[in-house]
C-alpha cells in the first residue's frame, strides 16, 4: 500500500519500483531503477518521465506520464508485470479496488490468487489508477466546495 499522490515533483517512480520490490519479499529483485524526467528548464514541471531497471541482465524501460505530484502507477505497474512475466516469475502484482488515494496491491500468482478472491469477496480492479483518479476526483469536489463557500 502507498499514497498515489507524492507531494513531490519529480515523482521518483524509481523509488515506487524499490518499494514493490520490497513487496515481494525477494522475488522481485530490480537492479538500478531510474528515473529520468525529460524538463527542459526550472520552469517545465510538465515533461514525461522514462522509467527504468534491471532484471536477470535484462533492461526493462518505458516512459511514464507527468500527473504533476501523482504516481503514474499504471505505467509502473506493467513494467514490472511485464519483467515478471518475461523472466518466467508466476506471480503478479494485483490491484486491489481504492476507496480514495491508497493504492494497494497483492503479491500473488493470480492462476491461483484471483479466484480466492472471488470466493471470499475480495474487491480487486483492473485498473492500477485507480487511485489516482479517486484521489483526484476528492481534490475537484474539495476545490468545488471551497468555491460555493467563497459566493
Amino acid at each position: 500500500m502507498f499514497d498515489a499522490e507524492t507531494s513531490k515533483i519529480p515523482c521518483r517512480h524509481d523509488r515506487l519500483i524499490l518499494d514493490f520490490a520490497n513487496a515481494s519479499k525477494g522475488k522481485f529483485t530490480p537492479q538500478w531503477p531510474v528515473e529520468y524526467w525529460h524538463s527542459k528548464n526550472e520552469e517545465d514541471f510538465d515533461a514525461p518521465y522514462t522509467v527504468q531497471f534491471v532484471l536477470e541482465n535484462r533492461l526493462y524501460r518505458t516512459g511514464a506520464e507527468n500527473y504533476g505530484d501523482w504516481y503514474d502507477v499504471e505505467a509502473i505497474v506493467r513494467l514490472i508485470n511485464f519483467a515478471l512475466e518475461t523472466t518466467g516469475r508466476p506471480e503478479r502484482f494485483i490491484t486491489e479496488q481504492s476507496g480514495g488515494q491508497i493504492a494497494s496491491f497483492i503479491f500473488a500468482d493470480p492462476f491461483t490468487f484471483v479466484p480466492i478472491a472471488r470466493r471470499y469477496g475480495l474487491p480487486l480492479s483492473t485498473d492500477p489508477a485507480e487511485a489516482m483518479r479517486k484521489g483526484l476526483e476528492f481534490e475537484e469536489r474539495v476545490i468545488n466546495q471551497l468555491r460555493e463557500n467563497e459566493d
